[in-house]
This record gives structure tokens, sequence and C-alpha cells, in this order.
């Protein structure tokens, strides 16, 4: 991944300084694009089968969550902050921002915590993020935002908490082995591949939103 995003910057006509105002516009933009890369991550059957789904395969919810991400995750999503790269960001200020937006959903991974009023209507926080993890029908596909909520409540996705959290996938898994966390979503994907019987169909069952296509 660096060595992509170094290049991307070789080849960028553009620079942009860094610096305070720099570095807090960068950080807006990586915060939508992360806003956009999560959402398509959930709307997009390939992108939710690949590596999502590993994040919300839990019928939990604590720390633990926070790092129960699928191996893939990392070889894939980072790549949607390249076109600010080469916009002129320094590479080291994109990658310094998408940790922050990492850094900051850890701590909200806990029941310990309850509502933030002043908050919860504008960042990410355990109440926010609880939402995001139910399979209830109400809080299906809400709260994509990493840290802040102005894009949700800009595109319609944000949700409060208002009723009791059920956690995990709509289908729970019947595993907790690692391996059947990682992998169910493609045994699942390649199942429906077989039984597409036209190359639309393929096409719908891989673009798709993933309860669509199951």
């Amino acid at each position: 991944l660096a060595a992509a995003f170094f290049a991307a910057a070789a080849l960028s006509p553009f620079v942009i300084a860094t610096g305070w105002a720099s570095a807090a516009l960068c950080f807006l933009h990586v915060a939508c694009l992360y806003y956009v890369e999560h959402r398509r991550a959930h709307e997009v059957n390939i992108l939710w089968s690949a590596y999502h789904n590993v994040h919300h395969s839990a019928g939990h919810y604590d720390q633990t969550i926070g790092l129960r991400i699928s191996f893939v995750d990392f070889f894939f999503s980072p790549l949607i902050y390249l076109p600010l790269v080469l916009a002129g960001f320094h590479p080291a200020l994109v990658f310094a921002c998408f940790f922050v937006v990492l850094a900051w959903q850890q701590w909200i991974h806990t029941e310990l915590v309850g509502k933030l009023p002043l908050l919860d209507p504008w960042v990410n926080t355990p109440s926010n993020h609880r939402v995001h993890h139910g399979r209830n029908d109400r809080y299906l596909d809400r709260n994509y935002g990493g840290v802040l909520m102005i894009w949700d409540r800009l595109f319609s996705t944000y949700a409060p908490d208002t009723e009791a959290v059920d956690y995990g996938l709509v289908e729970p898994l019947a595993s907790d082995h690692s391996w059947t966390v990682h992998f169910h979503g493609l045994g699942k994907l390649g199942q429906m591949l077989v039984r597409a019987k036209t190359p639309r169909a393929m096409i719908r069952v891989l673009f798709g939103k993933p309860r669509a296509t199951a």
C-alpha cells in the first residue's frame, strides 16, 4: 500500500503543502471517502462477502469487535484514498488521517458507555455504532460514518439508538471458528454464482445488495 501511494504521489503533477489547514481538509476528505467505502462494503455483495461481513459476524459487542477484521480488508479498502494523493496531498498525511479514523473507532465498540446527547447527533459514538452493528430491521445499513455523522445525516442513513440492539449477521453463523468467520461469505457468494444461469445474473450477484442476492 505504501508503495502504491508513494508511486501515485510521484505521478501527480500537484503538491499540496502540509499544514494545519491542509491536514484538516485532508481529514474531511478521508472521513467522507471512508463513509463511501464503508457504505459500498454493505451494499455491494462482493465487498460484503469478501471482507466486511467478518466485522459484523459476532453476536456480541465489545472491544474485541474493533479488531475483528478480515485480512482482505487492508489490501483493498485503503485504495479508495489514492485520489487524494493524486490530488496533491502527501501520502503520509493521507495515511495518518486514515489511521485516525480507524483509531477513533476502537473505543466505540463497547456497551459500557451509554448515550452521549451532545455528541451522538454529530460524532460516531458507542451509541451510534451499536446501531450500526444491529441486525434489527430499523438498524440495518445505518450509521456508516467513521468519526463524523454528518455524512449519514446528509445522505439519510443516520438512525439514533432507540431500541435494544440485536447484534450479528442477519443469518447468524453456526460456528465461531476463524476459518468459518473469514470465508463463509466467499463460500456463499461462490454458491450463488454457480446457481446464476447467465452472465447478467452473475453480475447481479456480484454487484447487487447482499440480502437482495441471497
